[in-house]
């Protein structure tokens, strides 16, 4: 009976850690943008509009998951403008939202989460072959450079 009770202990002693490890959020559910990218309402949008519609509301990126929240911004068509810049710091910049840079919505959060790092490995591996591989890759460097402090490839 004592091992039962302990055993009961231990699983509710669990269930608190694994709780508190995932923090309040109540969001386990990826962004869902209203347009798509490759719909004639996408067509006829201007590119400013086309920000707005990939544009998160913060109070929903801070009640999103970290896997949501990553989910999230990969899917935001935006990330990849990021390869178009010249340096790493630029790359950086554009996709953080630093030194006046608009910045993709919900990078900078992600790039603040605790669990970021096991993450970014565990989609590292799920999308390895998939569309997401470059955008891991991109996501993963920024991590390395803004959380991290990697010195700057190039």
């Amino acid at each position: 009976m004592k091992r039962v009770i302990a055993s009961l202990m231990m699983l509710m002693i669990l269930s608190i850690v694994a709780a508190c490890a995932t923090g309040d959020y109540a969001i386990d559910e990826p962004y869902a943008y209203p347009v798509d990218t490759q719909s004639e309402e996408w067509d006829a949008l201007t590119p400013r509009e086309r920000r707005e519609v990939f544009s998160i509301p913060q109070e929903i990126i801070d009640d999103m998951t970290t896997q949501a929240l990553l989910i999230s911004v990969l899917n935001n068509p935006f990330l990849s403008d990021a390869w178009a810049y010249s340096t790493g710091e630029q790359m950086v910049e554009v996709a953080v939202g630093l030194n006046g840079a608009h910045g993709i919505d919900g990078v900078a959060e992600l790039m603040e989460r605790d669990d970021i790092q096991e993450e970014l490995q565990g989609a590292k591996k799920r999308y390895s072959d998939d569309v997401y591989s470059n955008r891991v890759d991109l996501l993963i460097f920024i991590y390395e450079h803004y959380v991290l402090g990697f010195p700057y490839p190039y």
